[in-house]
């Protein structure tokens, strides 16, 4: 941990915790998912998912960065992806009476079947996709809903 400085918790889920988190050697600002293992189970769900992640080098997937043990938790840091993730962009639309437009609706399941693509061919199954595992790297421009989308989607 003494090569990042934290930031600000991003989110909590049932594997563990994400934090923002920043590089100190450069300044990047990252994702540290923090997960807490206390089983051999934990111990070998924490390593496949560092060994998946470690092989997947694709525009439209998270790339990995780095991995340490903190403690009980294995942490593994990864890119920042500052648009949230998919679930989160389709709950605001909605909220504020739009929608995505269909050029972007598009152009994200043109990534995500790009991704997923790319792990099918290292024989790697995603088993839990859904909109809350898609990250986008930046928000789309919000002054003209109709204006082409400025989202990229990672997996």
């Amino acid at each position: 941990m003494d090569a990042y400085e934290h930031q600000r918790a991003l989110g909590k889920g049932a594997m563990g915790s994400v934090a923002l988190v920043r590089r100190k050697a450069d300044g990047e600002l990252l994702a540290l998912k923090s997960m807490a293992v206390h089983s051999a189970k934990d111990r070998a769900l924490a390593r496949n998912e560092i060994e998946i992640l470690r092989k997947l080098s694709h525009p439209h997937v998270v790339r990995f960065e780095d991995t340490f043990v903190l403690g009980q938790d294995v942490c593994i840091v990864m890119q920042f992806c500052e648009g949230g993730d998919l679930a989160r962009l389709i709950g605001e639309q909605r909220s504020a009476g739009r929608r995505l437009p269909e050029a972007e609706v598009r152009g994200l399941l043109a990534q995500l079947g790009s991704a997923l693509a790319h792990m099918h061919a290292l024989r790697i199954v995603h088993r839990d996709i859904k909109s809350s595992n898609v990250f986008v790297r930046a928000r789309p421009v919000a002054a003209d809903p109709t204006s082409p989308a400025a989202a990229r989607a990672g997996s």
